[in-house]
C-alpha cells in the first residue's frame, strides 16, 4: 500500500531527523508519529479521529525536534580552516 500525504510528509521529516539522531529517527515516538500520520491519511476515519491524532502528530514532531541534537552549521570560516589542515597535512603551507 503507498503512503498517503502526510505519511509521506512525516518520512520527510524523519529522514531530516536521521541526518543528526538516526536511533531517534527510528525509535518509538518516530514510530508514534508514522503511526498518526497513517491514521490521519485514512479515508475512513472521522475528521474527530483526524483531529486528535494530528494533535498528537504534532506533539510527537515537536518531541523529536526537541531531543534531536542541533544541527551542524558550517560557515566560511569552517570551510577555511578545514583548507588551511588539509594543506597542512599535505605540505603545500606556501600555498596559503
Amino acid at each position: 500500500m503507498a503512503d498517503g500525504a502526510m505519511v509521506a510528509a512525516v518520512r520527510r521529516d524523519l529522514a531530516m531527523l536521521a541526518e543528526r539522531d538516526p536511533a531517534l529517527a527510528d525509535g518509538a515516538l518516530a514510530q508514534l508519529a508514522l503511526a498518526m500520520a497513517a491514521e490521519i491519511d485514512d479515508p475512513d476515519n472521522t475528521a474527530t479521529a483526524k483531529s486528535m491524532c494530528a494533535a498528537r502528530l504534532s506533539d510527537a514532531l515537536d518531541r523529536l525536534r526537541d531531543l534531536a541534537p542541533p544541527a551542524v552549521e558550517h560557515d566560511r570560516l569552517d570551510e577555511v580552516s578545514q583548507r588551511r589542515e588539509q594543506r597542512r597535512r599535505t605540505g603545500r603551507a606556501a600555498d596559503a
